[in-house]
């Protein structure tokens, strides 16, 4: 009997461990996609090229990642008040990784319309619509998450795209 409520707390722990995972990468690609769809709606106002767009997105998005791992390392030794060992430093990298998926969705598009030749328009349309679609299928997959219901996740993604375009536009405008 005391085998099975320990079996049972392990595996709730794990179970817990998954979702939360899941919920930092989520909230991680979010917040990546929100930055860089803010990004590219400045530059689709500029006359940068393809490649400069490109480029500007990448190291954009390393920045990010950059200043993401270095406020998480800081937060870390605040709360441990000790060095950090390298597998700590190696988990808090792998939790800044998913910054960076949600942040290249555009690099890929940009890519794929120089090879095909795309109008400068129609790569900024797609750019745009792929950011939607990517803030859609995180808030779906966050509300399937919460309520196991199609419904109530398809409008926890609608959610998601109105808040995630809201706060694109407002950073958008402050550039």
């Amino acid at each position: 009997m005391k085998k099975k409520v320990i079996e049972k707390k392990l595996e709730d722990k794990i179970q817990s461990s998954e979702k939360l995972n899941n919920q930092n990468f989520i909230s991680k690609s979010i917040y990546g996609t929100i930055l860089i769809y803010a990004l590219i709606i400045v530059e689709e106002n500029t006359n940068s090229s393809f490649l400069q767009v490109v480029l500007s997105i990448i190291f954009t998005s390393f920045a990010i990642v950059i200043a993401e791992f270095y406020s998480e390392i800081i937060a870390a030794l605040f709360v441990k008040k000790r060095r950090l060992i390298f597998d700590e430093v190696k988990e808090i990298f792998k939790e800044t990784i998913p910054v960076i998926i949600g942040s290249q969705i555009p690099t890929l598009v940009f890519i794929l319309a120089h090879i095909f030749d795309f109008s400068r328009k129609n790569v900024f349309l797609l750019t745009k619509l792929g950011g939607i679609f990517a803030l859609f299928l995180y808030g779906y997959l966050t509300g399937k998450n919460m309520y196991n219901d199609k419904k109530k996740a398809l409008k926890v993604g609608f959610i998601n795209i109105a808040i995630g375009s809201g706060i694109i536009v407002i950073k958008a405008l402050l550039h």
